[in-house]
């Protein structure tokens, strides 16, 4: 694992602490700051199961789940849909 990847690392878990650690509050209104820690908790939680996956190389190599993608095309861009899909069958 390279620097850049350690830091994304602590980065992604620290998002994850920060959702973990809110005033369950927070959730009930618009937060920008939880929006942020939720986008770098996905990233973090995408890029820590693509070793796994058993599609290789994996369909992205990360999450696209940057301020510019709204929550759909968050939602499509993980697999979402796929899983969506193969539960409803």
């Amino acid at each position: 694992m390279n620097l850049d990847e350690l830091l994304d690392a602590e980065e992604g878990e620290a998002a994850l602490r920060r959702l973990r650690d809110a005033d369950p509050a927070l959730y009930l209104s618009p937060s920008a700051d939880l929006a942020a820690a939720a986008r770098e908790a996905s990233k973090h939680l995408y890029a820590s199961l693509v070793p796994f996956s058993p599609a290789q190389p994996p369909p992205l190599s990360n999450l696209l789940a940057g301020p510019a993608f709204d929550a759909e095309q968050i939602w499509e861009s993980s697999g979402g849909r796929v899983l969506q899909d193969k539960g409803s069958r």
